[in-house]
């Protein structure tokens, strides 16, 4: 058990726009035994604030967000992918706009990107993970 004022992970996650299938299935995926999240992925402007796991499959994505099999881990260099359900914490990213800052806080470092382009794909364009321009 923990301490007397310590909240479930449930009362820190904001439902508002989160379908109710989607709901129920965070609710479901909370029992399982995932492991630690590898980082933590926000984005203040819009409130959004997720923990990302190893993997895309169906149990991980309704916990949270997923880093996609065969990018980077934070910290190494080239590109990493991150998905989640779009009827769920990545709801709020219909208003992310130029600008915004997108942290992903890992075990040891901060990273911090900035929104240079907004585009909407399907699952199976994989062109968007391709290697762009680098800015360090």
């Amino acid at each position: 058990m923990g301490d007397a004022g310590e909240q479930p992970p449930e009362a820190s996650v904001d439902f508002r726009l989160w379908s109710s299938r989607r709901v129920r299935a965070y609710s479901d995926a909370l029992a399982a035994k995932l492991g630690a999240p590898i980082a933590v992925l926000s984005i203040s402007e819009l409130g959004l604030c997720v923990p990302v796991f190893n993997g895309t499959d169906a149990m991980t994505l309704n916990r949270g967000a997923g880093r996609i099999s065969g990018t980077a881990r934070p910290g190494e260099r080239g590109n990493i992918g991150i998905a989640a359900h779009r009827d769920s914490f990545f709801r709020g990213l219909k208003d992310v706009a130029l600008g915004d800052r997108i942290e992903l806080a890992a075990l040891l470092q901060k990273f911090v990107y900035t929104v240079d382009n907004i585009a909407v794909v399907t699952p199976s364009d994989v062109s968007v993970l391709k290697a762009g321009p680098s800015r360090r």
